[in-house]
């Protein structure tokens, strides 16, 4: 869904900026909702990620604080920030 908006997103950014692809294991795989990742999908797919970068989250994947399977963003094994899940959030967090 983003992977077309990327140049317009690099060019709002104050860095480089690319898109981490998160597969949906916990449903088989053929689920594309963000809302429905698991936290588990998100670790397994940081853990890949090197250390030290910039990692936004939408928080629809978040309800009260935790990830379908009851993971929290605490425990996943990169910091990331949770951004609201609209366009201008999204700009927003990359220019700052």
């Amino acid at each position: 869904m983003l992977a077309p908006l990327l140049p317009a997103l690099q060019a709002a950014a104050t860095e480089p900026v690319r898109l981490v692809a998160v597969d949906n294991t916990f449903f088989g795989g053929n689920i594309a909702v963000t809302g429905l990742l698991t936290g588990r999908d998100v670790c397994d797919a940081l853990a890949a990620e090197p250390p030290g970068h910039r990692y936004l989250i939408p928080d629809v994947v978040l309800s009260r604080d935790r990830f379908l399977d009851g993971t929290t963003v605490a425990d996943l094994p990169r910091a990331v920030e949770v951004v609201p899940t609209d366009g201008a959030s999204l700009v927003a967090a990359l220019r700052s």
